[in-house]
């Protein structure tokens, strides 16, 4: 009697599993995509980390005889490491940690929505021929990753299907897009706030008299030079912008307040070399008529300034 061997009935089993493979093209993976941590977030190279589990569904597929690839192509990061691949007839999952980049626009920095992008598409041979990906929105998520995520509010996650295209075939595509938000007022209180109480002790000197030039030349300095650290401080956080941010915008505005109470100081301290001291109740007067008029003028060049530079 012939007893097959072990080889010949595995060689049979592969043999069986190809043919069946080829009658269920083109495949239809039902894709979900849940976030498990946010992990660390690099706004200065536009780089992230995230642990999710890739979860893939069919109803026709028997994934036992045809599974799905081991190994996908993320456009826009790479995976280092992958570990609890399981796989059911019609149900595979498998937990990665990757990290992945995004050029990030801080155009409304300190107020910006941090969008995280993951881009996955198969591997050649597996085409847009012979797979085809849907949105599992059911299994899809991010619940888990909002509570490991301080500081941030975690938005709706977002998956859509599309098509990578190559010269040399088209492969079919999936993205997921996780926007970050922080709480404005928070971030109003932090970021914006200290800045305008130094513009407000810079827009205070007009207050002061004429008669202690020297002292108000003395806090205009000093808070001139806190808001250029604070300004450096909040650059530090980002990198290097050609354009400018909301944050840029207000501190060009402040600056042009402490260069308006520099004019007033100045245009006193000349007046007053230019006369000398022969008539110093008239020399008084006239100080105060410049403060005077600069403390009616500041707030609205500041706010033609800002106005201009934020729709601009």
């Amino acid at each position: 009697m012939f007893i097959p061997s072990t080889s010949y009935a595995q060689s049979n089993l592969i043999q069986s599993n190809e043919e069946y493979c080829k009658t269920q093209e083109p495949f239809d993976y039902n894709i979900a995509l849940n976030v498990l941590t946010i992990g660390e977030i690099d706004t200065k190279d536009g780089s992230y980390e995230l642990i999710f589990a890739l979860l893939i569904t069919s109803d026709k597929v028997d994934f036992t005889k045809c599974p799905p690839p081991s190994e996908w192509l993320f456009t826009n990061g790479y995976i280092k490491e992958r570990w609890a691949a399981h796989t059911e007839p019609h149900f595979h999952r498998v937990f990665m940690h990757g990290v992945f980049f995004n050029q990030l626009d801080y155009r409304d920095y300190p107020f910006e929505t941090i969008d995280l992008f993951l881009d996955m598409s198969a591997y050649y041979p597996l085409t847009s021929e012979n797979v085809k990906f849907t949105v599992n929105e059911e299994l899809s998520g991010d619940k888990l990753a909002a509570e490991h995520l301080s500081g941030y509010n975690v938005g709706d996650v977002q998956l859509k299907i599309s098509e990578y295209k190559r010269p040399y075939a088209t492969f079919p595509h999936v993205s997921m897009i996780i926007p970050l938000t922080m709480d404005p007022e928070m971030i109003f209180l932090k970021k914006i706030f200290p800045v305008l109480i130094l513009a407000g002790f810079g827009y205070s000197t007009f207050f002061m008299s004429p008669k202690i030039l020297q002292d108000r030349i003395t806090l205009l300095g000093a808070v001139f030079v806190g808001a250029i650290f604070f300004h450096a401080v909040l650059l530090g956080e980002i990198p290097p912008l050609g354009y400018l941010t909301i944050a840029d915008k207000v501190m060009i505005t402040v600056y042009s307040v402490f260069s308006l109470t520099l004019i007033s100081i100045l245009v006193q301290q000349r007046y007053l070399n230019k006369i000398g001291h022969s008539d110093k109740d008239f020399t008084l007067s006239i100080a105060k008529e410049i403060d005077k008029k600069l403390i009616k003028l500041t707030p609205i060049i500041a706010a033609i300034i800002f106005s201009a530079l934020f729709f601009s």
